[in-house]
């Protein structure tokens, strides 16, 4: 994307004060474009109609935004903003509301990992502080805490994503341009003091990459719907095996929740294989559950990031966005 450096009128001193803040109105304003998950083009053809370009509030309202995409992993909203203004490492580490925030509390604290990523890359500094004194990595062992207390079922699946956010923070190196995943401690003592102290999650073993079995015919019909979509070779086939003879709505219902709360490639992939069932004889089982209230609530407030796929997978069963 080429800039244009014309998203706001550049003004050092505002977007380097301390800490932004924005009216209420407009806080629900830009929250209600973020949930009609508009592109970044659409998105902020509407934040123009009602926030001026020469607005006193413009920058906050950018930096708000910027914040908010970080925090629903959206990856469209963040690259436009930080594509379209000149000082991109300012509102990369711009602070935003009472407690003090930059954008990479906000993915880390919510797991958001392809946010995590994409701002850690335009220079995120994970050695700022929030108000109360904490680290980026003590918002992401909060986050984590408070995902496993909302949806203790999906522990496992939330685990090994705050997981993912944790190791890309600490063995990232910008320097040398190599991204390091390795689960080894970090040698550097600055971030052996930034290191996230979650005792639950120390010993987790690589569960995604273990292949729970090589063909299928060799299905274990006593698996559970978790162990089934983490195993790594999950593809169509299998899928047609695995909800034989099932309430096949009620599985893909439970299998969409399992995928839509935890690793994103999982999710994708899971969600790509569904394109398969539009021709099948499974096909009205598919609607069934993509119109399940409690998959439409995940794609809309836990995997915003799915919604185009989800809405294009609409298209071809002839249903109604999401």
């Amino acid at each position: 994307m080429k800039k244009n450096n014309k998203l706001i009128n550049e003004n050092d001193d505002e977007i380097n004060k301390k800490t932004h803040f924005i009216p209420i109105g407009i806080k629900k304003f830009i929250d209600e474009l973020f949930k009609r998950s508009l592109n970044s083009y659409d998105f902020f053809d509407e934040f123009n109609k009602r926030i001026h370009f020469y607005s006193k509030i413009r920058i906050s309202s950018v930096i708000y935004s910027l914040h908010k995409a970080a925090k629903l992993d959206h990856l469209g909203i963040i690259e436009y903003i930080l594509n379209n203004v000149k000082n991109r490492n300012d509102f990369t580490n711009s602070q935003c509301g009472t407690m003090q925030y930059t954008p990479i509390f906000e993915s880390a604290y919510n797991g958001s990992i392809r946010a995590s990523k994409m701002l850690m890359i335009a220079g995120a500094d994970i050695t700022i502080k929030n108000k109360k004194n904490e680290s980026v990595l003590e918002a992401l062992d909060k986050g984590c805490k408070h995902a496993i207390s909302k949806d203790p079922e999906y522990e496992v699946f939330i685990i090994e994503r705050f997981e993912e956010c944790k190791n890309f923070i600490l063995h990232f190196n910008i320097n040398n341009n190599k991204l390091i995943f390795s689960k080894s401690k970090p040698e550097n003592e600055k971030l052996k003091e930034l290191s996230l102290k979650i005792s639950e999650i120390s010993e987790i073993s690589e569960i995604s990459e273990i292949s729970l079995f090589d063909s299928k015919d060799d299905i274990d019909e006593e698996l559970t719907d978790k162990e089934f979509l983490i195993q790594k070779s999950f593809d169509y086939d299998k899928l047609i095996l695995y909800i034989k003879d099932k309430n096949i709505t009620d599985v893909l219902v439970n299998l969409f929740c399992i995928a839509l709360i935890g690793d994103t490639t999982i999710c994708n992939n899971f969600i790509s294989i569904l394109f398969s069932l539009v021709n099948s004889e499974y096909k009205q089982n598919l609607i069934d559950s993509i119109q399940n209230e409690e998959v439409i609530d995940l794609i809309n407030y836990d995997a915003p990031y799915i919604k185009e796929k989800i809405n294009i997978l609409n298209k071809k069963l002839s249903i109604k966005e999401i």
